[in-house]
């Protein structure tokens, strides 16, 4: 294979161009990582493979049988192509931006390897957590108050601003009930500023490019408010980003992004009563609803992602534990008898209640 302009050979890369870009190479565990050591501001040829049963993965990595070759981080624009055998990846950095480091993993099966890329992007970032799933429903002023309550009743977390003139009174009643105050706003630092000034603690921000800079301008002036991305593809949010919206999604995408979902960013999707089948499976695997309308949901204290590729399974532990499965695009959902995440309450000495959770049997 050949990477950024060298071939690459068992830990080892070898000049093929006079115009070599300079890189060197980190052993890592299970591959390597190329770390190019100068800044490029032409589009150019990031990685080739040649295997035709390969697969991309969320558009950062590309898996075969027993290896994987995929960007760690991304301060470029990344696009990959599949031209007869060959999958190209191929970086636009922009004027003096750094070229993306790469990792190659090889010697075990994908469904290892693909777990042990998403590590160590998260490593990578930074990434030490994300935050939890959150459900977010758009209000008009005129509705306020009866979405409040329904928004408790279904356990809600956030409420936005739609259409609504009195920002600052639509803030201090989200506060009161006990919502974060979120809206939704394009691009424009000033208006940021303005916004979590009069006291906005959720934003979700369409941005018009894939810009790292934007980014992280946007979570300058943010601070501590969370930050859900439109627009931007999850390597490039990591770090700076609380959540990505996704769009254009369908099944086989959202379980493709578990893995990512569960380490590197929240994933947000946008869900109407049309797709009742796509708000089941995302909120089995943690994904954070931004809806129109109330939905009763149920959300897994934690997802174990057993297989991603040639087949899916996920376990999603609570009181009521569930085996999430597809094989040949059908989906399964089924109960787990017997096993799964439990929830106990002690009563202190003081009279305050603990309340933890445990694996095991119900009779146990």
């Amino acid at each position: 294979m050949n990477v950024y302009d060298f071939e690459f050979k068992n830990g080892t890369l070898f000049k093929i161009n006079s115009h070599t870009i300079h890189s060197y190479v980190e052993k890592v565990d299970f591959g390597y990582k190329i770390i190019p050591k100068v800044p490029c501001d032409q589009k150019i040829e990031a990685f080739r493979i040649n295997c035709d049963k390969a697969k991309v993965f969320c558009d950062t990595a590309i898996v075969g049988e027993n290896y994987v070759v995929g960007f760690l981080k991304q301060n470029t624009l990344i696009s990959i192509e599949k031209i007869q055998n060959n999958f190209i990846a191929y970086v636009e950095p922009g004027q003096g931006n750094d070229l993306d480091p790469i990792v190659i993993l090889h010697g075990y099966e994908n469904n290892f390897l693909i777990k042990e890329y998403v590590r160590l992007v998260s490593q990578e970032n930074n990434i030490t957590k994300s935050v939890k799933p959150l459900k977010v429903f758009f209000a008009a002023s005129n509705k306020l108050e009866k979405v409040v309550g329904d928004a408790k009743k279904y356990n809600y977390h956030v409420i936005m601003a739609k259409d609504i003139d009195d920002k600052g009174n639509f803030v201090n009643i989200c506060h009161k009930e006990g919502f974060l105050a979120g809206i939704e706003a394009t691009f424009n630092l000033n208006k940021l500023e303005q916004m979590r000034s009069l006291g906005f603690d959720f934003f979700i921000v369409s941005f018009e490019k894939n810009s790292y800079k934007d980014i992280a301008a946007a979570r300058a002036i943010l601070k501590n408010s969370i930050l859900v991305a439109k627009n931007i593809p999850p390597l490039a949010a990591a770090g700076l980003a609380d959540g990505i919206v996704l769009n254009g999604l369908n099944v086989n995408n959202l379980i493709l992004y578990s893995l990512f979902n569960n380490s590197l960013v929240r994933f947000y999707i946008e869900i109407t009563a049309q797709n009742k089948d796509l708000l089941k499976i995302s909120s089995l695997l943690n994904y954070g609803l931004v809806c129109s309308e109330i939905f009763e949901t149920y959300y897994p204290q934690s997802v174990e992602i057993k297989k991603i590729f040639d087949g899916f399974e996920a376990i999603c532990l609570s009181e009521e534990p569930k085996k999430l499965t597809m094989e040949n695009g059908n989906i399964r959902v089924k109960n787990v008898a017997n096993s799964g995440l439990f929830k106990s309450t002690v009563v202190r000495d003081d009279g305050r209640f603990f309340h933890f959770y445990r694996t095991g049997d119900k009779g146990v």
